[in-house]
């Protein structure tokens, strides 16, 4: 492929993710915030969904515990612990229970030793050293003029990318999870299965537009190695 093209490519990718980026923040929180503000019909609260959620999945050695502040909420398999934030956790509106039941997706497919969770797992340590590395690497090979030092910094961008790759079927999945819980266990109405669903969506949209930038970087670096060359 054409170092040229390929750089334009990169420099679209990059301008496009980003205002996909700056759509989805705004967009997150902007329906993260109104649904906040609604209380779901049953008045249960994030923390208790997720905890009926756990045991109805057999899930009894997963525990919850709150930390501070907004939207930091997460799993950790290693640990076992669901971290949500006081918003989430002790809140009883639409976003609350959304969001819990979301964290509690991802501890169901760990639960269920889902695939691309585990792959997901393999990934993530080696993508967090790479991205600390690669761009210490590149700019050593540009300055030091030594094509190798270049292409390894394009294999570890590309592993930064797969990580980001996988990760958008994992979160997509533990949403899917989610909705099919919170209606099959009744904990959300019919009028309420949208609101929800604009809940569980919005975050999807910070997650594709963090992979399109890493494409868009992925695709830059490449340029760069062919043009080393």
């Amino acid at each position: 492929m054409n170092q040229q093209f390929l750089y334009s490519l990169a420099w679209i990718i990059i301008i496009a993710a980003m205002l996909l980026s700056f759509y989805a923040q705004s967009k997150v929180g902007r329906v993260y915030n109104q649904y906040f503000q609604i209380k779901n019909h049953k008045g249960i609260t994030g923390k208790e969904v997720a905890r009926q959620m756990l045991d109805r999945h057999g899930l009894y050695d997963v525990s919850i515990r709150v930390i501070p502040g907004y939207l930091t909420d997460n799993y950790d398999p290693k640990s076992k612990v669901m971290s949500l934030s006081e918003e989430v956790c002790n809140g009883n509106s639409i976003s609350s229970i959304g969001v819990a039941a979301h964290e509690t997706g991802h501890a169901i497919q760990h639960g269920e030793d889902y695939g691309l969770m585990k792959l997901r797992g393999a990934i993530a340590p080696v993508a967090v050293i790479s991205s600390r590395i690669v761009f210490l690497i590149l700019i050593a090979g540009i300055v030091m003029q030594m094509v190798s030092l270049t292409k390894i910094a394009v294999m570890l961008y590309f592993i930064i990318l797969l990580f980001q790759l996988v990760t958008l079927p994992v979160e997509y999945d533990a949403s899917r999870r989610a909705l099919v819980n919170l209606e099959e266990m009744g904990y959300i109405t019919q009028d309420e299965i949208s609101p929800v669903q604009k809940v569980l969506g919005a975050a999807i949209l910070t997650y594709l537009a963090a992979t399109l930038a890493t494409l868009g970087q992925f695709l830059r670096l490449l340029s760069i190695s062919k043009r080393e060359r």
